[in-house]
């Protein structure tokens, strides 16, 4: 058997919800609880789920593209995001990344991780 892990690529809107993202974020918080199970379950391969922030890809251009069509509140957030510079640097993102595949099972394992926490160390 070859080891291996799984890195969940998790949201705030899993926890926190939003207008217009309920299948979005009812699918997150449901990959976030399985992903718990899996770890119970003790099957041997270790996963885990990262908060990796707002990344602006073309995925969540598209996403607000469609959201401001259906006037949807959270398009503010947004808008304001990518004016200011809130967005996850994808190197600094790949180097956490990195440093959470190097990490024991254990600690892998122990939390829900945040790009942010990481970031402000």
């Amino acid at each position: 058997r070859v080891p291996g892990r799984v890195l969940h690529l998790g949201t705030s809107v899993a926890h926190h919800p939003q207008k217009g993202t309920a299948t979005y974020g009812i699918t997150k918080a449901a990959f976030h609880r399985l992903y718990q199970q899996l770890n119970a379950e003790e099957l041997g391969v270790p996963v885990a789920t990262l908060s990796p922030g707002l990344v602006d890809t073309e995925g969540v251009r598209d996403h607000v593209s469609k959201a401001r069509r259906l006037d949807l509140p959270h398009v503010n957030f947004f808008d304001a995001a990518f004016e200011k510079g809130w967005t996850t640097d994808m190197a600094q993102l790949m180097t956490f990344v990195e440093h959470l595949l190097s990490t024991t099972d254990a600690d892998f394992i122990a939390k829900e991780w945040r790009f942010s926490d990481w970031r402000k160390q």
